[in-house]
């Protein structure tokens, strides 16, 4: 096992591997917040699987709509504190597939 460490400030390789993880950890933060995607307590042998990857397929379909329908460039809804806001959010897809059904 390798470790993630280093006093090297010119290895890049556990930044680029930091920056290729961040995707994967964003999308599942807006799983689990957004979606509720944690595993539930079950006595059938498949329910676990089940409740898990529902979240995460409809994360796979909201979020491709968002951005075929809203454009990539969308900012998404402006809160009150966060008038800044450069890219949409996961929340901001949902609340556009809400409005829209």
């Amino acid at each position: 096992m390798t470790s993630s460490f280093t006093t090297d400030l010119m290895a890049t390789a556990v930044l680029e591997r930091y920056g290729g993880r961040w995707t994967v950890e964003e999308t599942f933060q807006a799983v689990k917040q957004s979606l509720r995607g944690e595993p539930l307590q079950s006595r059938a042998q498949f329910e676990p699987e089940r409740t898990v990857l529902l979240p995460f397929l409809t994360y796979g379909l909201v979020w491709p709509w968002y951005l075929l329908t809203q454009g990539a460039h969308s900012k998404g809804v402006k809160q009150p504190g966060y008038q800044n806001k450069q890219l949409p959010s996961f929340t901001d897809s949902l609340a556009s597939l809400r409005t829209a059904l």
